[in-house]
């Protein structure tokens, strides 16, 4: 699919390709806010305050509406995704579940009973870690950094800007 780009005061905004795991957070947590409000949603994905959207024509709003629908939509089957690179970091999913620390799944318990919505980046940053050596002829052969509880936060944050589909195969792999 090809880029979609809004000019706004002759600022060219380019609308993301994938909508982010920070993002699907932000729908989730506050569903009202964007369901049938095209202008929320717009602004969640272009980072534009709604106020100055409101200043687009009826056209534009309208075609980025129909553009963004399509993205949104959450398939119904999602591959497992074992290894993805972000920012030039190659991380892979938890693959030796009997070396798994204790803080690992105490974390994950915590931030899988609570409201799960507002922790989805952190429980990625448990099952998703930098990978330190791998076998390129075998891509489910590679070994991750080991869990350590104080890295959850920073690898949090890097995980809200990874796309939705990441956690998606890992959610139905796990729930």
């Amino acid at each position: 699919m090809e880029n979609l780009e809004l000019v706004i005061d002759n600022e060219v905004i380019e609308i993301p390709k994938e909508i982010t795991l920070g993002m699907y957070q932000q729908m989730m947590i506050n569903p009202e806010l964007y369901d049938d409000n095209p202008i929320q949603l717009l602004s969640l994905f272009t980072g534009i305050p709604s106020n100055q959207l409101k200043n687009c024509s009826t056209e534009e709003i309208e075609l980025i509406e129909f553009f963004l629908n399509d993205r949104v939509k959450l398939p119904k089957q999602q591959e497992i995704v074992l290894t993805f690179e972000y920012n030039g970091v190659e991380y892979g999913l938890e693959n030796d579940w009997s070396k798994l620390a204790w803080g690992a799944w105490v974390d994950f318990e915590v931030y899988s009973s609570d409201n799960i919505y507002t922790n989805l980046h952190k429980i990625m940053s448990i099952l998703y870690r930098p990978i330190v050596s791998k076998n390129k002829k075998n891509v489910k052969d590679y070994k991750i950094v080991p869990y350590k509880s104080e890295e959850i936060e920073d690898r949090a944050e890097i995980m809200r800007h990874v796309p939705l589909r990441m956690w998606l195969g890992a959610a139905q792999f796990f729930f």
